[in-house]
């Protein structure tokens, strides 16, 4: 249906650079192969969890690669977005990798940043409850706390290494 809609749009491979930012996860290569099948090989700016990793720089290389069909407009097909597993009975989240004897979840990278600030970095994944609380807590966070907590952190942590510096140390260099 993606197809067909976007040929009706003016979208055509002759014309068209398929962009693609999907998470490098391999549940992904089928959908991006279907993809190439119909748009041809695709210029890829996806990383882990479909987050699209390249700024202006990697969008003007990009547009660089655009097919030139005289006489019609270069366009840009992009697909981006994370992947969902989806085990036997429907439910999103989970999935049977090939060779493996247990359902997993569809992908493990999970970091939470709120501010520019990075709150939550584990890897593996969290059951549907406990990955709702996480977002409820990030978005209930006062900032400015967190800001102070980390800078009363940091002073800490100088102090302490300078402690370490001549503690014990006496009657050598370091």
């Amino acid at each position: 249906r993606l197809a067909e809609r976007c040929t009706e749009l003016g979208f055509l491979a002759s014309s068209s650079l398929l962009i693609v930012g999907v998470c490098r996860d391999e549940l992904c290569f089928p959908f991006v192969a279907r993809l190439e099948d119909t748009w041809g090989p695709a210029f890829h700016i996806g990383s882990l969890g479909g987050l699209v990793t390249i700024g202006r720089t990697g969008i003007s290389a990009a547009f660089g690669h655009a097919p030139e069909d005289p006489g019609a407009p270069r366009r840009y097909l992009v697909v981006a977005g994370p992947h969902m597993g989806m085990d036997e009975t429907g439910e999103f989240g989970t999935l049977r990798r090939e060779h493996q004897a247990a359902d997993s979840r569809a992908c493990g990278a999970l970091m939470a940043f709120r501010d520019g600030i990075l709150l939550y970095n584990e890897a593996g994944a969290l059951p549907k409850a406990a990955l709702g609380q996480l977002v409820d807590q990030v978005k209930a966070l006062d900032m400015d706390e967190v800001r102070h907590q980390i800078a009363e952190d940091a002073a800490s942590a100088g102090a302490d290494a300078q402690d370490h510096s001549h503690a014990g140390h006496e009657g050598h260099d370091h």
